[in-house]
């Protein structure tokens, strides 16, 4: 405390001496200050953290509408739009989520996460076994298809390999709207990897193509 003391008399007898001097160090040494913060504080927002089960995670960014210190999700026809039009990204993707979501006959309930065109040729998630979505398939009229969690394969599979080509049957809400009474079938066509574990939650049990789902809710 003593120090403190002296350093702060010794800088006042300096100020009193040359107080232009010391004025504009103190000037230059808090817009330093300030430039050092604003860089770091830029650098941490830009910089992208790894997201685990996604090849070169790091070059993702999320893009949304910011109106003051609020951030809002896109409608997916901006988003559609912004995949056309971009031309400095290499893919555009909108995601959802439906937590609890019942599956089979059983009662049973998965977290589904769907997905837009270039989910899987965009941002590459890690598969374990099968394949990803085809570019035909991103289509409300395609035949369903789906991809399961690597979790979820050994909980309701066994981890067995034959589950690729497969049927998951999921309800409402996916279908909350459809006047058609039960589930809706999704052939499974692909494993995640184990540290794959969802985008916007880590712990999705299946994902879909956003464009099959979309019509329905």
């Amino acid at each position: 405390m003593d120090d403190f003391l002296s350093d702060c008399r010794h800088g006042l007898r300096l100020y009193a001496r040359t107080p232009a001097a010391s004025s504009i160090a103190v000037i230059v040494l808090a817009v330093a200050m300030a430039f050092v913060g604003a860089f770091v504080s830029l650098f941490v927002d830009l910089s992208s953290r790894s997201v685990p089960g996604i090849e070169d995670s790091e070059r993702l960014v999320t893009v949304s509408e910011v109106d003051g210190n609020a951030a809002y999700r896109l409608e997916l026809g901006v988003v559609q739009r912004f995949a056309r039009e971009l031309a400095s990204l290499e893919a555009l993707v909108a995601m959802g989520e439906y937590p609890d979501t019942p599956v089979g006959r059983d009662g049973r309930t998965v977290n589904v996460e769907i997905a837009s065109r270039g989910f899987f040729d965009g941002i590459r998630p890690r598969l374990l076994l099968g394949r990803g979505f085809a570019p035909a398939e991103h289509d409300a009229n395609a035949a369903r298809v789906a991809v399961i969690s690597e979790r979820y394969w050994h909980e309701r599979y066994n981890g067995d390999s034959a589950v690729i080509g497969g049927v998951i049957e999921l309800y409402p809400p996916l279908r909350r709207r459809d006047r058609i009474d039960g589930p809706a079938e999704f052939r499974i066509v692909g494993v995640m990897a184990p540290e794959m574990r969802g985008v916007l939650s880590r712990d999705v049990d299946v994902w879909v193509p956003l464009e099959q789902i979309f019509p329905h809710v």
